[in-house]
Parts: structure tokens; sequence; C-alpha cells
């Protein structure tokens, strides 16, 4: 499944304050994460609040379009 981060200016300018790279590094609390997941933790820590929208389906693009058909899920 394949989610979208949208995140406020003001968020990541305020983290960057504390954090040169606030998804960097990829290792919080001795486990690694993924840049999205380790963003989020930190900007939890700091007071921020995480809202999902599960009904909202994007894909992937690289050198491939990636959807959800490409998944047996």
């Amino acid at each position: 499944m394949f989610y979208f981060t949208m995140i406020k200016r003001e968020v990541i300018e305020n983290l960057t304050k504390e954090f040169l790279v606030p998804n960097l590094p990829m290792i919080y609390k001795g486990e690694y994460l993924s840049e999205d997941f380790s963003f989020c933790q930190r900007a939890i820590e700091k007071g921020y609040e995480i809202y999902a929208e599960p009904r909202i389906f994007l894909g992937h693009e690289g050198t491939y379009f990636f959807t959800i058909k490409d998944y047996n899920i």
C-alpha cells in the first residue's frame, strides 16, 4: 500500500532548527526505519500530530509507475 505524506512547511522549518536533516539518520532509538517513519517519529516527539487517510490510493513513480495492482493484496 502506498501512502502520501503532506508536511506543513512550518513543521520542517521547526524540526530543522534541531535536526540538520530531520529524516536522517534513519536509525531511531537503535532501530533502522524508513526516511518517512523516522521523520514522523521525530515530529511526534516535538508535539506534532500525524494523520492518515487510508481511502486514498496513490502510486509510486520512478522508472515504473507502481499501483495497488502490482501487489497481491
